[in-house]
C-alpha cells in the first residue's frame, strides 16, 4: 500500500518505491554511533578461551577495560561465560554480550 511517506527512488531499470518509516528512538540509537563506556583499543594479539569443557586459541581484535573483541576459532562453539587468558598472563572473566558467526564481543565480569 503506498501512502504519502513513499519515496521513488531511480533504479536501474526505472523507478522503485521505498518506504521509509521511523522505529521508536531511531535518533538517539543512532546519534551516537559508539556508545561503549571505554574506549576500546586496536590489537591483535593471541588470546585463549577456556571452560570446564574445553579451551580454544583466539585472535583479540580490540580491548578495553571494560570488555573485547575476538576472532575465536569457531564463534559457534564459544559458551556464555568462560575465562579468558590474555596475552598480558591475566586471567578475565567474560559474558558474552554479542556473537556473530567469525566474532565474540565480550564483557569483563570481575
Amino acid at each position: 500500500m503506498m501512502n504519502s511517506d513513499d519515496i521513488k527512488a531511480p533504479g536501474k531499470y526505472g523507478s522503485k518505491s521505498v518506504h521509509s518509516f521511523t522505529l521508536p528512538n531511531e535518533k538517539h540509537r543512532f546519534a551516537d554511533p559508539d556508545r561503549r563506556k571505554a574506549a576500546r583499543q586496536k590489537t591483535l594479539r593471541c588470546a585463549v578461551i577456556t571452560w570446564s569443557d574445553g579451551m580454544m586459541d583466539a585472535a583479540m581484535m580490540d580491548i578495553s577495560a571494560e570488555g573485547a573483541k575476538l576472532r575465536p576459532v569457531n564463534a559457534a562453539r564459544v559458551p556464555a561465560r568462560f575465562d579468558l587468558l590474555l596475552p598480558s598472563r591475566e586471567w578475565r572473566k567474560c559474558e558474552v554480550v554479542r556473537r556473530t558467526v567469525a566474532h565474540v564481543a565480550v564483557r569483563f565480569i570481575d
